[in-house]
Formats: structure tokens, sequence, C-alpha cells
């Protein structure tokens, strides 16, 4: 007798949660529409504030990614707060870009652009070896893009070329040519630089 009014009780405590879980969520009022994160990025070819000249400094991202992570945000800043008379440029092989971070609005030398890969790169020295398609048909394609755009970016418009891996703690060097080395590997051993 007592499982009993117990069973009935659950069920009817059960049958009470069903009912409110159906009419609770239609008398809400719906939430806001979040604004869309992704912006349609200038072209690199028609970005008229892009000169040839040792004030820009270019970071690449070719994985069609629209967003960056913390990490490389980080990398971008540290430039761009450290080299405030130097021109930073974010190329980006996708022509959106998830622009919430707000780092563009901060620091006024910022600039996220897409790069059209054919336009960009078939009017260059690279352009015969982009038309055949060797580089599409790469094993390593993002990793040979990169080379292709570092080496173009830099050609064209000269400056600086930094991985989006890289901190950058104060100026950069006001030398026309110049080298920089992450680190030198001695048989096993890594001496960092």
């Amino acid at each position: 007798m007592i499982r009993c009014c117990y069973l009935r009780r659950l069920i009817a405590v059960l049958i009470t949660m069903m009912v409110i879980a159906v009419i609770l969520p239609a008398s809400r009022p719906s939430k806001p529409k979040k604004p869309a994160k992704d912006h349609r990025l200038d072209d690199l070819n028609s970005t008229s504030f892009l000169r040839e000249n040792d004030t820009n400094v270019f970071f690449v991202e070719t994985s069609s990614r629209s967003v960056l992570n913390a990490k490389e945000l980080c990398s971008v800043e540290s430039v761009a707060r450290n080299n405030p008379e130097k021109r930073v440029f974010v190329v980006m092989t996708s022509d959106t870009a998830d622009l919430s971070h707000g780092l563009h609005s901060v620091y006024g030398n910022v600039f996220f652009v897409h790069v059209n890969l054919d336009d960009f790169v078939g009017d260059s020295p690279l352009g015969a070896l982009w038309s055949s398609g060797e580089v599409r048909r790469s094993r390593f394609y993002i990793s040979h893009l990169s080379d292709v755009l570092r080496f173009l970016l830099l050609f064209k418009y000269g400056g600086t070329y930094l991985d989006l891996d890289q901190i950058v703690f104060s100026s950069l060097p006001e030398v026309p040519n110049y080298l920089g080395r992450e680190a030198v590997w001695i048989g096993r051993y890594r001496f960092p630089f």
C-alpha cells in the first residue's frame, strides 16, 4: 500500500514536470539574435594603404580559418603594441574573419586583409608555378602556400614577415635586410636565440 502511494506521487510529479517543460519554453521571450561575427575582409590587391616600404609587418593565415586563436592574436598584438609606427597586416585566405576581438579597433596599425590567390600569385615571378597547379597538388599544400605568400609579400611590398606564434617584446630592428632565427640545433640539443 505504501509503495503504491509513492508510485502515484512519482508519476504525478513526472507528468507535472513534462507539462511544465512543454509550456515554459513556449512562454519565454525569444533571445535576440547575436550579430554575425564574420566580417568581409578588404582584398589585399585593392588595398590602397599597402605601400612598398619597410614599415610593413606581415602575418599569414593560409588554412582558410576565419578565426585566430588567443596565441595568434597575442602575437599580432605584441607587434602592434611594440611597433606603433609599423603597419601590421594579417593576410588571410578566408574572405571573412571573426573580428569580435576588436584588435583592429584598439590598434590603428592592424589590418586584416583577404588575398585572392589567383590574382596575387598569377602576375608574379611565381605565376608559372602557381598556374601549373603543382602547389595545389602538393601533399603539404598549406605549408607550400605559406611559403609562396611569404616570398611574394616581401618581394612586392617589402617589410618583415613573422609567424603567428612569435611574440615580440621590443621594437623590430630598423635595418633593411635581416634574418631572424628561432633556435640552433647542435647535435641533439636545441639552443634558443
